[in-house]
């Protein structure tokens, strides 16, 4: 099957599919000449897919990250930056109290769905990593840059190790545990509801060495427990209310919905105007209009929740939630070609300053910068992103430099001979971050076959 041909397949799969949408990307050229075979061609049933599932979406839209739920807004006080919340931190209160009972929201290994059973959490696709620490790249020298067979212990290690991180052909043969950052074990309790958290009595008396966090009140607010509980990662864990946030499921489902539309748009040419008419409202709801436009960074992508600062900010994972942006410049890059008269020399220009602040922000920022030199599917959705926002502003020599400096260093260290991903295949679920990172890594590679970008 030419590649090509599949990609319109792998859209397919993803209208079609309940699990995480891959990060698509399609050569323009390619949609376009299908359009003159439509309903004829060996694709058929895939393009029949994908304009229903633009329809079908169509009808939810439009999205914003400004449509904040229950009133919680980012850290600046600002509807319009992005929020959201870790997935994997749980809040480990420890209350005192006058009996071994605690009833407050805490990991123990299974959560409560909305029926009150207990199950499992699964990952919904609005959430895809987790903030266990990964090793900053190293540019080791060529001799070194060959991934070898190692114990997953050692690999382990290696991500967890703090301080420069030395290069995988000199990993050191034995880590004392002392210095390893490791998730703390699931606390044995009772997880709750999201609507309330309920604090016990204070406890009787003073000791000497408390051993507990004294309740607040007796009747704790959710969002008393964002700020006074201290938060642990539990590893491959969604927290079922990082789902409560508006910001992740809206971006997730703009994206898709804006290149279903824009793929119809390009296959129907001006007889699907609803489909490049809904493609541009999107995306200007999303990024352009002045009332409910995502200011152009991700500074509280993925808050570890807790006291202290580093409750007010968000983490270098955060900047994966927008991976939808590859999408949405593919989109644009279709509706152009196909001359789309509702994308307007204005809009061009809005989204062209949009799209440069934000890889300015990626570039830039600490965040960012802290992004880019991760080892992992961290970098490489980075990378897939700063690529695809480079060429939506002309700066396609920049977008292949990027591209060019990540298959040099960091990519060097992603893929065992064997074909192993030894960075993902330690996670807890290595199925599934496995082929979490290919998405980037095809999104990124189908840029640099034959020269093509757009």
């Amino acid at each position: 099957m030419p590649f090509s041909r599949y990609i319109l397949f792998a859209l397919l799969a993803s209208a079609s599919s309940t699990v995480a949408d891959p990060t698509d990307w399609v050569f323009i050229a390619y949609v376009s000449k299908q359009s003159q075979s439509l309903g004829r061609s060996s694709t058929s049933d895939a393009q029949k897919a994908i304009i229903q599932s633009a329809g079908s979406s169509a009808k939810s839209g439009p999205w914003s990250v400004t449509n904040t739920k229950g009133g919680v807004l980012p850290p600046s006080g600002n509807a319009q930056d992005y929020l959201s919340w870790a997935p994997y931190h749980w809040p480990d209160c420890n209350w005192c109290t006058n009996s071994n009972q605690r009833v407050h929201l805490v990991h123990d290994g299974k959560s409560a769905d909305n029926n009150g059973s207990t199950s499992t959490p699964s990952d919904d696709g609005n959430y895809e990593d987790e903030a266990v620490p990964s090793p900053d790249n190293t540019s080791p020298p060529a001799a070194d840059r060959r991934m070898t067979r190692r114990r997953r212990s050692e690999v382990v290690a290696r991500m967890d190790v703090p301080g420069p991180q030395a290069p995988f052909g000199a990993l050191p043969s034995a880590v004392p545990t002392s210095s390893l950052h490791l998730p703390t074990p699931p606390t044995t309790t009772t997880a709750t509801a999201v609507a309330g958290t309920s604090a016990p009595p204070q406890a009787a008396g003073k000791t000497k060495s408390a051993s507990c966090t004294p309740s607040p009140t007796k009747s704790l607010a959710p969002s008393a427990t964002w700020t006074t509980c201290p938060y642990v990662v539990r590893d491959g864990k969604v927290n079922p209310d990082v789902r409560t946030l508006n910001g992740p499921a809206a971006i997730n489902s703009a994206s898709q919905s804006i290149l279903f539309n824009a793929v119809c748009y390009a296959l129907n040419g001006s007889s699907a105007g609803a489909c490049s008419q809904n493609a541009v409202r999107f995306i200007d709801a999303f990024f352009l209009a002045p009332a409910t436009r995502m200011n152009p960074n991700m500074n509280f992508g993925q808050v570890v929740r807790g006291p202290g600062p580093e409750g007010k900010q968000g983490t270098f994972t955060g900047v994966l939630d927008l991976r939808g942006i590859i999408k949405i410049v593919n989109a644009i890059g279709l509706i152009k070609a196909g001359g789309s008269p509702d994308w307007t020399s204005k809009k061009d220009k809005a989204m062209g300053d949009w799209m440069g602040n934000y890889s300015s922000w990626l570039t830039d920022s600490d965040l960012g910068q802290s992004t880019a030199v991760k080892a992992n599917n961290h970098a490489t959705f980075y990378v897939a992103q700063l690529t695809s926002v480079k060429m939506s502003v002309g700066d396609n020599a920049g977008a292949r430099q990027t591209l060019k400096n990540f298959f040099q260093n960091q990519f060097l260290n992603q893929i065992a001979a064997s074909g192993e991903q030894p960075l993902e295949a330690v996670r807890t679920r290595p199925w599934h971050y496995r082929n979490f990172n290919l998405e980037a890594l095809i999104a990124s590679t189908l840029r640099t076959i034959s020269g093509h970008t757009y």
